[in-house]
This record gives C-alpha cells, structure tokens and sequence, in this order.
C-alpha cells in the first residue's frame, strides 16, 4: 500500500513520457492545419477576385499565423518538460494543460459565435467581406473545437494514473 519513492516515481514518469509525446503529436498537426490553412488561403486571396471567397482565404490565412506561432511556441518548449522530475510537479502540469484545453474549448464557442454572428450581419448588409471572414471563423472554430476536445480526452487519459 506505501510505495516508496522510487515506486511513486515510476507512474509520473510514464505520464510525463506519454504527455509530451501526446503534444507533441498533437502540436505537429496544429502545425500541419497551419501550413495548410496560410498557404491555402495565400495562393486563395491572390487567385479570387470574389469579395466572399478572399475574405475566407484571407481569415483562414491570418488565424493560422496564430496556431502556427502557438503550434512552434508549444514544440521548443517540450524539452524543457522532459526534465521534470518531481511527481507532484507532473500531476501539476497534466492539470494545467487540461485546464487549458478546457478554456481553450470555451473560447472555441465563442469563436463559432462570433463567426455566426459575422455570417448574419454580412448577409443582412449585403457584405460578401463579412460572410467570408465569418465562415473562416466558423472552420477555425470548428476544427480547434475539435482538436482541443480530442487533445484534452486523450491526455485525461494518459494522466488518469496520476489521479
């Protein structure tokens, strides 16, 4: 029932192990949506001469700059998360990130909101801009929707040792 310390020890670690390559997995495709999405919607804004169509190109271009930068932001610091050792500091930091992956999800709602929102207006004010802009929002939403969702069940499930 007591496990010693160098018994405690071994479930953190394999969480930690597991944790960061989840991330890493994870941080990889938010990259590869990324890429996709700006040079997608690069070549999309440059080739269209429809209001709607580069609105949308343009969105899903400048969102992605965003995930690109958290995406490479998130990769350099997982060497760093290697190094932790202590059990009590890994349980702290599988909390953390799945605390954040909720508000993320949050946030994601209100992105989906948000994109409605513009859809509505551009067409109550006939502004092809404001509906591509807000279908942009609305595909963003929707996939970060997804993948934080997704991020946050599979991690919940490689820290239930630790719970």
């Amino acid at each position: 029932m007591w496990a010693t310390p160098a018994h405690a020890a071994e479930p953190a670690d394999q969480v930690l192990e597991d944790s960061v390559d989840l991330q890493s997995g994870a941080m990889q495709l938010l990259l590869g949506w990324s890429a996709a999405n700006l040079a997608v919607g690069g070549v999309g804004a440059a080739l269209t001469d429809d209001p709607e169509l580069r609105a949308f190109a343009l969105g899903n271009a400048a969102w992605n700059t965003v995930n690109a930068g958290i995406a490479i932001g998130s990769l350099a610091s997982l060497p760093r998360q290697r190094l932790r050792t202590d059990p009590a500091e890994i349980a702290r930091g599988a909390r953390s990130l799945e605390t954040a992956l909720l508000v993320n999800g949050g946030l994601d709602l209100g992105y989906l909101g948000a994109g409605a929102a513009l859809v509505v207006v551009g067409n109550r004010r006939e502004r092809p801009d404001l509906r591509g802009y807000g279908e942009a929002l609305l595909l963003q939403g929707a996939f970060l929707l997804v993948f934080d969702s997704v991020t946050w069940a599979r991690h919940r499930a490689v820290s239930a040792p630790l719970r």
